[in-house]
Formats: C-alpha cells, sequence, structure tokens
C-alpha cells in the first residue's frame, strides 16, 4: 500500500514572525480526505521566525509537518528547489510565510478537480488582496482563462501561486531540465509556462486564499532598480518562451513596448548598468530607434543626460 502524502504544502518563509504563525495554522486546517505533508523552507530567519514554527510543530504533534535543518540563506530560487525535492506528494501547494489561507477546504477543492481532469496539470481561485500599508482587505474576483492558455500567458502573471495546486511531476521536470538556472527572478512565472506547454490549467472562481501586498517586496518595491529588474526578468521569461515555442513575433511589439519604458526609467533614474542591458535587448531584437540609441549613449555624458532629460521632459507635457 503506498503511504505517500497525496499532496505536499510547503511553506517558504524569511523573516516573517509577525504572519508566520496565521500562515501554518491555515495550511494545517485543512479538511482533506487524504494524507496532507507540510514542509516548511525556512531561509535562514534572524527575526525568531523559526522558533515560532519549532514551536507550532511540537504544539501540533498529530500533523505530519516537516523543517529543513538551518543552514545559510539559500535565496528565493534555491529555497524553492529544496522544498520540492523533498515533497512527497502527489501534488504540490505553496504558501508563503505571508500569505494564508481563508478557505478550510480549498486544497480539497482542487485536488478533487485535478483528479476527475487528468489532462489538467494545475488549477489555482480567486483570492483576497490584504494592503499592508491600510490594512484593506478586498475580494479579487476575475474570470481567468481556462484550458491551453499558453497564449494568455504571455499578457502576464495572473496566477497567483497561494491560489495554486499542481502536478508534481510537472515540477520535477520542470527543475530538471534546468530552467531555474537561467538567472529568473521569480519561480512561479516560468513554471505556469512550462504547465502550459504540457497540459491544461484550470481557474475556479473559489475565493480560497489571502494575498498579502506589501509595500515592499519582490514584485513591488520603492526602489526603482529594483522594480525595474523584476519587470525585465518578466520580459526575459516571456521571450524565452515565446522563441521556444516558435511565437516570438506575437509578442515582440509589445515586448519592445516594454523595454523601452524601462530603458527611459533606468535613464531617469541614472541606472547606468540597467540602461546597458536593456540596450542590449533592444539591438538583440534588432530594432533600436533613435531615442534609445540617444539614451543609451547619454549614460556617461553630462551634456548628453542633460539633453535627454530635457526631451523627455517636453514630451511629458504633450
Amino acid at each position: 500500500m503506498d503511504s505517500s502524502p497525496k499532496v505536499t504544502s510547503f511553506v517558504i518563509c524569511y523573516n516573517q514572525k509577525d504572519t508566520i504563525l496565521q500562515t501554518l495554522e491555515s495550511v494545517c486546517s485543512q479538511i482533506v480526505n487524504f494524507d496532507h505533508e507540510v514542509i516548511i523552507g525556512d531561509d535562514c530567519s534572524n527575526d525568531g521566525t523559526r522558533a515560532i514554527c519549532e514551536a507550532f510543530i511540537k504544539k501540533n504533534p498529530d500533523k505530519n509537518i516537516r523543517i529543513f535543518p538551518e543552514q545559510p540563506n539559500l535565496g528565493m530560487i534555491a529555497n524553492y528547489k529544496r522544498l520540492i525535492s523533498a515533497a512527497k506528494g502527489q501534488y504540490i501547494a505553496g504558501c508563503a510565510g505571508d500569505d494564508y489561507w481563508c478557505d478550510d477546504h480549498k486544497i480539497q477543492k482542487e485536488v478533487d478537480f485535478l483528479d476527475s481532469n487528468p489532462d489538467h496539470g494545475m488549477v489555482h481561485t480567486n483570492y483576497k488582496i490584504l494592503r499592508t500599508n491600510t490594512g484593506s482587505l478586498q475580494d479579487h474576483v476575475a474570470d481567468y482563462p481556462s484550458g491551453h492558455i499558453l497564449d494568455e500567458l504571455f499578457q502576464g502573471n495572473f496566477i497567483i501561486p497561494v491560489t495554486a495546486v499542481y502536478k508534481k511531476k510537472l515540477v520535477d521536470d520542470f527543475i530538471a531540465e534546468g530552467i531555474l538556472d537561467r538567472g529568473f527572478l521569480m519561480e512561479d512565472y516560468p513554471l505556469w509556462f512550462y504547465i502550459a506547454e504540457r497540459e491544461k490549467i484550470k481557474h475556479l472562481k473559489d475565493i480560497t486564499a489571502v494575498y498579502r501586498k506589501n509595500v515592499e517586496s519582490l514584485s513591488y518595491s520603492q526602489n526603482p532598480e529594483k522594480m525595474i529588474a523584476f519587470r525585465l526578468s518578466i520580459i526575459d521569461i516571456q521571450i524565452f518562451y515565446a522563441e521556444r515555442n516558435q511565437v516570438f513575433h506575437t509578442i515582440r511589439a509589445r515586448v519592445l513596448k516594454e523595454l523601452r519604458f524601462s530603458l527611459t526609467e533606468s535613464f531617469k533614474h541614472d541606472l547606468k548598468p540597467l540602461v546597458a542591458a536593456i540596450y542590449q535587448k533592444i539591438k538583440a531584437i534588432g530594432a533600436p530607434s533613435k531615442k534609445d540609441h540617444l539614451l543609451y549613449k547619454s549614460v556617461d555624458s553630462v551634456v548628453l543626460r542633460f539633453v535627454s532629460l530635457l526631451i523627455l521632459k517636453i514630451r511629458s507635457l504633450f
């Protein structure tokens, strides 16, 4: 008889002492009719997060919970890879240490769908947004596409990881192929593409999770350099999968528009390495404009920079 859990839920966390308990309670309160394991990947927190996790495990000996041994900080991608490697379930669900599930039947609903629809590799749901700066909690209800959604994913990442359940076999293959070793700043968006290449994806309209939107996070930052780097990583993922599926011509115009916006923003904030990197990306596509070239050449010239900034300011008035 197979004693492996049906689902592995992983909790990935770093310095989230104020939210991690709510996360763990929401994951471990799931009502299911199958074996369910929970693994915690604390990435060397120094604020007491790990102690809270260990106390929770000790208080809940009836739950199948594991936490990784403490080791030097790995970073998000490496931490994710070790969690997936350790997972024993047929399906994977994830919950970051600052998010939580608000439906005790979340993974049961999603697993029931995947079991009944083996041609689907993943299911995700609607959710609530908790804005940490105001404390407001709002429903995010949308009718996202289902089925073969590869084309739709090129429009942007509309799948929130805390809402998703997917097949472990697919993510194992994804990691083995080395796609996460390409320097992308996120693991979820390239994984969604990988799954969409192979199987259908289902969107359920249930609200099952709460996604905290922080003032400062990987996907939202007040630091221009971080935000531009994140946008560039999204573009890199889209280019990679578009070229791989021979559909780059369908997104070329939009990619150029995004790159030029990022080039202008990088120039305004005097982010010279980013200006150079973005210009080279535009050049690789084969379409640098006079403005692109001017911004690129202006980063090392005080006079040209002044002229370029003046031109940008004048254009913004019209």
